[in-house]
C-alpha cells in the first residue's frame, strides 16, 4: 500500500527517503464527515423535498467494559430547497443536532463499534448519562466494523442495517481497488460483493474515512432489508460521502465547497 512520500533533500548525496508503510487512522478527535442525500418529509401537512447535508464528527470518549471508545455523533444538518422553476437550490434551514451518538475504537488496522444486545448501539443521551454511573454497563459488546488488513479475495461479514447477530450478517468477498488520496496519504480502497446471491455493498470503503455510500461511518452496508430510511434525519440509502475534514478543519477528501465547514 502506497503511503505519504516524504522527499528530503540530503546535502551530502541529494538522495530521497520514503516513509514506511503505515496504516492511516480513522478515528481522530474533531475529524468531520459530510454526507449528502435527497430527502422527502412531511412538514405542516405538506410534502417537502430537497437535499440535506449531514455533518458528523468524533467528539469525546467513553470507557465501556475496560475499553475506551470514541464518540461519533451527528452535530449539524443543512437543508437545501428549490427556489424557482429552474431547480436552483439554496440553504433554507440549518439545524444544530446533539446526536445520535455511536461509539468506536481503533486497534491497529481494525475498527470496532459498540453494540447492545446484538445491535449497533446509538443514543441521543450524553456520554455522561450513558456511561457515567458507578456500575459497569451490562449487555454491551462490540462488532468488528472495519478490517483494513483484509486482502483481495478475503471474506468479511457486513450487517444490513444495525442488527449484527450472526444469523443476519451477510458474507462479502473483498476486492482491493486502486488507492485514493486522503489528505497527503495514498489510502487503501476496498469493495464488497455479496456471496451466495446476496446483494453487495454499492460503494467503496476507504482507509481512514470509511464508506462512500448508503449510510455513515457507523451504520452502512448492503441495501437495507427494511424500508428506505428517512434521510432527512440521518444518512441512509442513497446518501453519499461528499467531504471529510481533518481535526485541524482542513479538507482531506472530496471537493472544496468554497465556504469551509
Amino acid at each position: 500500500m502506497r503511503k505519504l512520500i516524504l522527499t528530503v533533500a540530503l546535502a551530502a548525496c541529494g538522495c530521497c527517503m520514503a516513509a514506511a508503510d503505515d496504516y492511516v487512522p480513522m478515528i481522530r478527535e474533531g475529524k468531520v464527515w459530510e454526507y449528502q442525500s435527497s430527502y422527502s418529509r412531511q412538514v405542516d401537512g405538506r410534502n417537502e423535498v430537497g437535499l440535506v447535508n449531514h455533518f458528523m464528527k468524533f467528539d469525546g470518549t467513553a470507557d465501556v467494559n475496560g475499553s475506551n471508545y470514541s464518540c461519533f455523533m451527528l452535530y449539524r444538518s443543512e437543508y437545501y430547497r428549490g427556489t424557482d422553476v429552474y431547480g436552483e437550490l439554496e440553504l433554507a434551514e440549518t439545524k444544530d443536532c446533539d446526536g445520535p451518538r455511536y461509539f468506536l475504537r481503533e486497534e491497529g488496522d481494525k475498527v470496532y463499534i459498540l453494540t447492545y444486545e446484538d445491535r449497533i448501539f446509538s443514543t441521543d443521551k450524553s456520554i455522561e448519562e450513558c456511561f457515567g454511573g458507578a456500575e459497569a454497563p451490562k449487555g454491551y459488546g462490540e462488532f468488528l466494523r472495519y478490517d483494513f488488513g483484509l486482502a483481495d479475495g478475503d471474506s468479511f461479514n457486513l450487517p444490513s442495517g444495525t442488527d449484527v447477530s450472526s444469523e443476519i450478517l451477510i458474507p462479502m468477498t473483498v476486492k482491493i481497488g486502486d488507492a485514493v488520496k486522503v489528505g497527503d496519504y495514498e489510502c487503501k480502497v476496498m469493495t464488497f460483493s455479496g456471496e451466495n446471491g446476496m446483494p453487495g455493498y454499492p460503494g467503496e470503503v476507504i482507509e481512514g474515512i470509511g464508506p462512500t455510500k448508503d449510510g455513515d461511518l457507523a451504520v452502512f452496508g448492503p441495501p437495507y432489508l427494511a424500508n428506505r430510511p428517512d434521510n432527512s434525519l440521518l444518512p441512509g440509502q442513497g446518501s453519499s460521502l461528499v467531504r471529510v475534514y481533518g481535526s485541524d478543519g482542513k479538507l482531506i477528501y472530496g471537493k472544496n465547497p468554497g465556504a469551509g465547514i
